[in-house]
C-alpha cells in the first residue's frame, strides 16, 4: 500500500529565496518565452520541489472566494493580506484553490496528463501563474500515487514592481479567461483592489484589462450595489449569492441614475433588492427591475395604499424631497427598511407592475390600427415625393387598387 506524502505549502522565506537565487544563476538548456517588463524574454526552466512555492494571495481570480471564506469563518477582513507567508493563510488559499480545480476538472485531468508549461514564480517564490495547477499537483502527490509530481517545472522572474506583475497576470489569465473563469464579482473585485491598494486610475485599469473606461466604471458601480445589498442582508462577503444576479446589478446601475428625485432612487434600490431576494425562491424575478423603473410611481402608490401610508407633514421628509412640506414617500422608505415587510412589499410590487404592463398592452392594442394607418400614410407621402421622370410605373397600378380597397373598408368601418 502506497503511503501518503505530507505537503508543505511553501518553504520559509530565507530557505526559498536562497534556493531561487542559486538556481537563477544556472542555465538549464530549456527555456520558456514570456513577454515581461515590456520585452520578450527567454527564461530558464528549472525543476523545483513541489513544496517550495507559496501561493500568490494577491490573486485576482480568488478575491471573491477569499471574501466568502472570511465571512464563513468570521475572520478579520485583513486575514489574507496581513501575512501571506503564514501557513494558516496558505492553507486557506489551498482550500479555495481545491474548490476551483474540482470545478475545472484539473484534478482528474492531471491523473493522466503531464505538466506542459512551466509555472511562473516571482523572484520571492510566489506563484504568479499556475496556482490552480500547483494545487492539483500537490493534491495528487499527497495521495502517494503520483510521484511524478514530487518536482515541477518553473521559471523565476527577476525583481519587478506591482505593475509588471499585474500586466503579466492580465495577459496570461484575465484577457483569455475573463469570460470563462472569472465571475463578474471577481472581475469587479480585481478592479476595486487594484484601485484602492495600488492607486490605479480608471484609465489605467481600462488599459491594463483591455476594457473601456465606461465598462470599468459600470462594473465597479455594480459591485458597490452588490456590496450594499449583502451588507443590508447581513451577508457581507458572500459574493457567491450575487454572482448569478449580474443582470440585476447592471440594471440597477443603468436605471437608478435616470431617476431624478433622490428619495425615489432610494425606493427603487430597496425594491430591486427585494426582487433579488425573491429570485432565490421564485426564479429570476430580478428581470422585472427595468419594469420596476418604468412603473416606479405606480408601484409607490400601490405600496402607500396597501400599507396605509398617509401623507403627513414631516420636516425630515421635506429635506428628502427638496423642500416639500409633505413626504408620503418617506413612509415607503421607512417601510422598506424593515425586513418583515419585504415579502408583502414584493407581492404588491409585482402585482402593480403586471397590472401596468397589461394596461400598456391594452393601450397599444387599442392604438394599433391608428398607428398602422399612420405608417401607411407616411409611406405613401414618401412614395409620392420620390416620383420623378425615371420612376417605373410597372406594378404600381395593382398596388394602388389594393390600397383603395383597403381605404374603402376603413371608411365603411368608420361609418
Amino acid at each position: 500500500m502506497e503511503s501518503k506524502n505530507k505537503i508543505e505549502l511553501g518553504w520559509t522565506y530565507p530557505k526559498r529565496k536562497k534556493y531561487l537565487d542559486d538556481i537563477s544563476k544556472k542555465t538549464t538548456g530549456k527555456t520558456q518565452t514570456e513577454y515581461f517588463q515590456n520585452a520578450t524574454q527567454d527564461f530558464a526552466v528549472h525543476v523545483i520541489p513541489i513544496d517550495l512555492p507559496k501561493y500568490r494571495i494577491d490573486n485576482g481570480r480568488t478575491y471573491a472566494a477569499q471574501a466568502q471564506y472570511i465571512a464563513s469563518k468570521k475572520y478579520p477582513k485583513d486575514f489574507f493580506e496581513k501575512d501571506p507567508e503564514s501557513e494558516t493563510v496558505q492553507q486557506a488559499q489551498h482550500e479555495i484553490l481545491k474548490g476551483m480545480i474540482k470545478e475545472k476538472g484539473l484534478h482528474d485531468y492531471f491523473k493522466t496528463h503531464e505538466q506542459s508549461n512551466a509555472i511562473i514564480l516571482s523572484h520571492e517564490g510566489y506563484v504568479i501563474n499556475g496556482n490552480r495547477r500547483l494545487c492539483a499537483w500537490r493534491e495528487l502527490y499527497s495521495t502517494g500515487k503520483h510521484p511524478k509530481f514530487s518536482h515541477v517545472r518553473a521559471i523565476v522572474l527577476p525583481p519587478a514592481d506591482q505593475k509588471d506583475i499585474d500586466e503579466l497576470e492580465a495577459r496570461l489569465q484575465v484577457h483569455q479567461d475573463i469570460k470563462a473563469d472569472y465571475t463578474w464579482t471577481s472581475r469587479a473585485l480585481m478592479l476595486k483592489h487594484r484601485k484602492t491598494a495600488y492607486d490605479y486610475s480608471i484609465d489605467q485599469l481600462a488599459d491594463l484589462f483591455e476594457m473601456s473606461k465606461g465598462d470599468v466604471e459600470e462594473l465597479m458601480d455594480m459591485l458597490a450595489y452588490a456590496e450594499t445589498y449583502l451588507e443590508d442582508r447581513n451577508k457581507v462577503g458572500q459574493y457567491n449569492l450575487v454572482d448569478r444576479a449580474e443582470y440585476a446589478f447592471r440594471q440597477l446601475h443603468k436605471r437608478r441614475s435616470k431617476i431624478k428625485e433622490e428619495p425615489y432612487k432610494d425606493v427603487f434600490e430597496r425594491l430591486a433588492f427585494c426582487l433579488i431576494d425573491a429570485s432565490e425562491k421564485e426564479g429570476r424575478l430580478y428581470q422585472s427591475i427595468p419594469d420596476l423603473a418604468d412603473h416606479l410611481g405606480k408601484v409607490v402608490e400601490k405600496l402607500q395604499e396597501e400599507f396605509k401610508i398617509e401623507a403627513v407633514p414631516s420636516s425630515e421628509g421635506a429635506d428628502l424631497l427638496g423642500g416639500s412640506s409633505y413626504a408620503p414617500i418617506a413612509g415607503v422608505i421607512d417601510l422598506l427598511s424593515d425586513e418583515k415587510n419585504y415579502e408583502q412589499a414584493t407581492t404588491v410590487m409585482i402585482d402593480a407592475i403586471e397590472s401596468e404592463k397589461e394596461k400598456d398592452k391594452e393601450k397599444k392594442e387599442q392604438n394599433f390600427v391608428h398607428a398602422q394607418v399612420k405608417k401607411a400614410n407616411t409611406a405613401l407621402l414618401e412614395a409620392i415625393a420620390a416620383i420623378d421622370s425615371k420612376t417605373k410605373k410597372e406594378g404600381i397600378s395593382a398596388q394602388v387598387e389594393s390600397i383603395e380597397s383597403s381605404i374603402k373598408k376603413l371608411k365603411d368601418w368608420l361609418k
